[in-house]
Formats: structure tokens, sequence, C-alpha cells
């Protein structure tokens, strides 16, 4: 989420400002141009006569049956939205100024005011040097060169052929035109030798106060001819001739938006006249406020939350510093006591290398940012519980947050027990690298949970792989997590409060912040600090269980804001299937009892899972529930 925030850079004058509702317009024209492909003179004079009439009484027209092929459009809207999900300061490596005006660009101005979004600017053509004379800013000569991110496969192909396909639209569009106005169709070909076309990436976030902003302010275009593609979420607004009222350009699958601009109205004398229009600004995404995202009075987070003190940060060099035993069983130790006083902290010097984590948020990003429609083609169900999900609920409340779910490793055919439940993992197809970047991922966070794993059982004075027999078909599975900017953050959570039913979750979060726990000493929910290069982890049930109380699990949850977006990631470590979860022999006797009876495993988990989709008549199922009377 780019770092917006509400100022009076953005404050529209009230007479400019956008009304929360719009009128969605009537009567734009929809024109399809499949006749240019007839060969049929009189079926192109009156696709001609057509767009005359739209350009004379809108300026503006939609048009479908273009030629410009879905693929060509659905590549590029995924390298748009793989930019924008990038890092902050990764696309400010690619900052625009005025001696190199393309690139990316976050603090544009239309009239003097500032405009709610960020974009990325291209040009269709680079000229050739020598700059035109005269091409100075303040002493410097303008370089109209394409920055392209390096580090984006397939980026700069897939807009060089969209860019492509549009320039074909173009000119035919021109030739259309041209003939509306009597004149031959190659007729405005020329002043385009070579043309000056750019070409512009727009991402709108979300913003807190939509009725003082916009996302573009009023304006028309200069050029000749504006060809826009947008998505299914709404937002342009044209002014209608009729009474000047707003009103919203209709989202129309498949088709682009082409408005003329002031060069065409004054090759025409002011026969087709350009249309004033603006971007307006919409809440995010899918989720609507309602009432199964309301939190109980008391379960709610306060719109200010204390950053705790005193969560152990540890530091794990120690485990791959030559292998001193004493540093190990220090280590241990300290593991031990941060299990034990909070069930919960942080670890650095970890071994997961940086790229490994850059890799993996960049496609979580790339996700999150693809339209609902293709999100939902990938959605999880009870019996397929694994893929995207956006109605999850915790403790029988609706989170505020969007999840796309895998699994570490999928069992074979046959493995599960049960009722047909398949876990096999759902992959976007059109999303270069993003299974190898999450499975690249995967694999070093379970290097890093036998780590964390052995020096848990180090510090409960066992051997330390004691606990590996419960992992040898782990049901371990890994979560992206997107928590969209929510409009009432003091009513809703992004994940509500719970403890973790496996074993250990590992949790990489981005530096927005929101993951809230529970501190032991007081009951008070504390903000967890976002350290750069660490990870979280929290003991779950399953460790609470096997050490009879020693450690406890950490109560948890994740407050939302108003504001920005939010992304984190936790493996969750889980044992077999087949695992039998209960007090570990060695730490229970005749003056410390087992606390808890023994139960299955997939039969706690499959409970678990299944209150995920919908609010249940019961209390979830917990721990609580074996928990054994140890009274005399």
């Amino acid at each position: 989420m780019v770092g917006f925030s509400m100022d009076e850079a953005f404050v529209q004058a009230p007479e400019h400002r956008s009304k929360l509702a719009v009128t969605e317009a009537t009567g734009i024209p929809l024109i399809d141009l499949s006749p240019l492909t007839s060969g049929d003179a009189a079926a192109v004079a009156a696709l001609a006569a057509e767009v005359g009439a739209a350009s004379r009484e809108w300026g503006f027209f939609l048009v479908v049956g273009h030629g410009v092929p879905p693929e060509t459009v659905a590549r590029a809207t995924a390298a748009q939205r793989a930019f924008f999900a990038l890092p902050a300061e990764r696309k400010a490596a690619l900052r625009r100024r005025e001696a190199a005006p393309l690139g990316y660009y976050e603090s544009e101005h239309t009239r003097n005011v500032r405009d709610w979004k960020e974009v990325f600017d291209l040009v269709a053509h680079e000229p050739s040097p020598p700059p035109p004379a005269g091409a100075v800013a303040d002493g410097e000569v303008v370089v109209y060169k394409n920055k392209w991110p390096e580090d984006l496969p397939g980026f700069r192909e897939a807009l060089e052929e969209y860019m492509q396909s549009l320039e074909e639209l173009a000119f035919k569009l021109l030739e259309l035109l041209a003939r509306s106005l009597n004149l031959s169709p190659d007729r405005l070909h020329g002043f385009f030798k070579p043309p000056t076309t750019s070409f512009r990436l727009n991402h709108y976030p979300p913003c807190p106060r939509p009725e003082l902003a916009l996302g573009v302010g009023q304006h028309t275009d200069y050029g000749a001819l504006t060809i826009m593609y947008q998505d299914d979420v709404g937002g342009l607004d044209v002014r209608r001739r009729s009474d000047g009222e707003w009103v919203r350009v209709k989202c129309v699958p498949d088709s682009f938006i082409v408005n003329l601009g002031d060069t065409m109205q004054v090759w025409s004398n002011d026969s087709p006249h350009k249309p004033h229009y603006h971007s307006n600004l919409i809440a995010m995404g899918s989720l609507s406020m309602d009432e199964a995202f309301v939190q109980d009075p008391e379960h709610r987070s306060k719109l200010t939350v204390t950053e705790a003190t005193g969560i152990p940060v540890i530091d794990l060099t120690p485990l791959t510093a030559g292998g001193d035993a004493a540093a190990v069983d220090a280590l241990a130790a300290e593991v031990g006591a941060a299990s034990r006083e909070w069930g919960f902290f942080l670890v650095v010097g970890h071994g997961v290398p940086v790229d490994t984590v850059a890799r993996a948020t960049a496609a979580q990003r790339a996700f999150f940012a693809l339209p609902a429609e293709r999100k939902a083609a990938l959605r999880r169900s009870e019996a397929a519980p694994v893929g995207y999900y956006e109605s999850e609920h915790t403790k029988n409340i609706r989170d505020w947050k969007e999840v796309f779910d895998l699994v570490a490793h999928e069992p074979p055919p046959g493995a599960v027990p049960g009722g047909g439940v398949v876990y096999k993992n759902k992959l976007p197809e059109d999303l270069p690298g993003f299974r190898e970047a999450l499975e690249e991922y995967m694999a070093a966070m379970e290097e890093l949970a036998f780590k964390v794993l052995e020096l848990i059982a180090c510090s409960l004075n066992l051997r330390p792989d004691r606990l590996h027999g419960f992992f040898k078909h782990h049901t371990t599975f890994f979560r992206l997590n997107y928590f969209p900017p929510c409009p009432r953050p003091e009513l809703a959570l992004g994940v509500g409060r719970h403890k973790d039913p496996g074993a250990l979750t590992i949790v990489y979060q981005d530096d927005v912040g929101g993951l809230d726990v529970q501190r032991r000493s007081d009951g008070e929910w504390v903000r967890v600090k976002c350290v750069p290069d660490s990870f979280v982890i929290n003991v779950g049930d399953t460790i609470q269980v096997w050490s009879n109380d020693r450690y406890e699990s950490a109560e948890h949850r994740v407050s939302v804001n108003s504001a920005k977006e939010r992304f984190s990631m936790p493996y969750f470590f889980n044992p077999s299937l087949n695992a039998v979860v209960e007090p570990l022999g060695e730490l229970v006797g005749e003056d410390d009892p087992p606390r808890y009876s023994a139960y299955c495993w997939e039969d706690f988990l499959s409970t678990k899972l299944g209150s995920n989709y919908k609010k249940l008549d019961v209390e979830n199922l917990q721990i609580e529930h074996f928990r054994k009377s140890l009274e005399a």
C-alpha cells in the first residue's frame, strides 16, 4: 500500500468534490468495431457515422469488438498490479523527475490539487537522440527514456505488447474519425510520424476521505485520443452535457473507453467536443461493513494500542556459529523462558535469505492485486480447504481480511481419510514465478521450524529430536493474509482473538503493524513491534499440551486501520494427521499428572477448520475441552 495520508494538499474545493453516490451514466455509446474486419464498405461507413455521432454528442464512447486479444490485456494488468504491489522503496527507485519525466510518481497534481493516486509512465516510442532543441528543464536535457523494473519478469514484454495493440486500435479509430468528418481515412496519419504517445499505469489506493479528494481532478485531455482500460471497480466520471451533472461510466467487460482530446477538437474546428471528466474514489475491494464483522464491545480493538515492551527478540545465529554446545544450550534456555513468560517471541539471525522473503512478499502482493473474479476462481471450500477465501470467521465473527492458503506438502491420493477432503494446492496460472517463490519460502520456513522445535525440546530437558516423530507427514499449511483498510476499525478485527491449535506459528509481517498479543501480567492487549528481518513465533496449543502447561499458547489478534492495507504470512507448523496429542510421558509424574486427555490431531484439526466457513451455534473447539479435573 502506498504511504498516502490525508492532508490539505488533496482537498478539492467544495464545488469540485465528488458525491459519494454518483449516478451511473445512461446513453454513453457502446460501439462494436468488428465491422472493420468484414471489408464491407457500407458497414465501415455506418460505423464511421456512429463514431462521429458519439464524438459530437458525448466526446466519449466505449468500444468492443476492437481486436485487442484478452490475453494481451490480462498480461498487462497483471504486470500493472505486480508493479504497484512492490515495496515503496522499489517503486521510488524508478521515480520520474522534470529532466527524466518517465517512471513512477506519487505526487501528481491536477488544477493545483494533489491527486489521490500513484502512476507509472512510459512512452510508446523512445525518441532517437539527440533530444529536440529547447527540451531543457533547469539547464538539463530532458530524457524520454523508459525506466523498467529489473526484478519483475515479463513486465516489459507485457506492456510493450499491450502498447503495440493500442497503437493499432488508435489508428483504426483515427481513420473512422477522419471518415466521419468526410476526410480521407489516412488524412490525419501525417501528424503521427513519429507519435509522442505516452502510456500510463494508474493505481488509486483506498482513500479515508473520498468525499474530499479525487483520484484525478476535473480535466480534459490535450492530445488526440485517449484509449483507456479500466477494472471492474468503477470510478471514472464524465460531465453530462445536457445538465452538467457528473455521471459514472459503466464498467463493460472487454471494452475500452475512448475520449477525444483537445487536439481533435481543434482539428475538427469544434465539430466533436472533448469531454470533461474526473476519476472518483471508492471504498476498498469486495468487503463492505455489515454486522457479520462487528465484534462484541469487550473484544473490540482500541484505535490506539500500546506497543509491547519486553517481548523477547532472540538471535539464532549461535545455531550456525560452529555448533558451540554451550551457546546452543543458552539459546534453548532463552527460548524456554520466552515460551513460559510470553508464549510469543521474535527471532533474528534465523538464516532465511532476504531474497527468499522478498520474492514471497512480491508474489503475495501480486496475488491480492488480481481482480476479484480471478481470485474467486481459486476459492476454497470445506471439501477442498486450500486456496482463496474472503469470508473466514474467528470465534463466530467474520474477519476483515482475505486469505490464500497452501499446504506445505500435498498428501498423496487416499492418504486423507474421512469424507473425501482434498488438500491440493490451487495456484494462479497467470502469475509468473508465484509457485516457485512460495515453495522456496515454505522450504525455508520448514528448516526454521525444525530448528525452533529442537530448541523447545532442549528447553524441556528432552533430546533435540524428541518431537520429530510427530511431524513425519506433517499437515503444515501456509497462509497469505491481506487486511484491506477498514472503514470502521473500532468495530471489526482482521483476525479475532484466538490461540493457534498447532505446534508453532512463524509469521512474517510487513511494517504497517497490527498484530496484538494479550499481556499475561495485566490482560492488556499490546502491539507487537515490527522488527526488520525478523519472524514472530508463537507457541500453539499442541506445544502447551505436550509440555503439560509448562508453556502456554498466547492469545492474539489482528487489528485493522482505515488508511493502510497490511500483509502478513503465517506458517502453521502442524503435526501429522495420525498424531495423538497428549502430555509427554517424560513431563508427567505423580506430582505433576497429565492435565489433558489425549485427542487425535486429525479430528481436532477438521473441527477447527470447519468453523472457518460459517457462524456456528456452539463455541469453537478448544484444548480446554480436553482439560482434566485435577481436584483431589
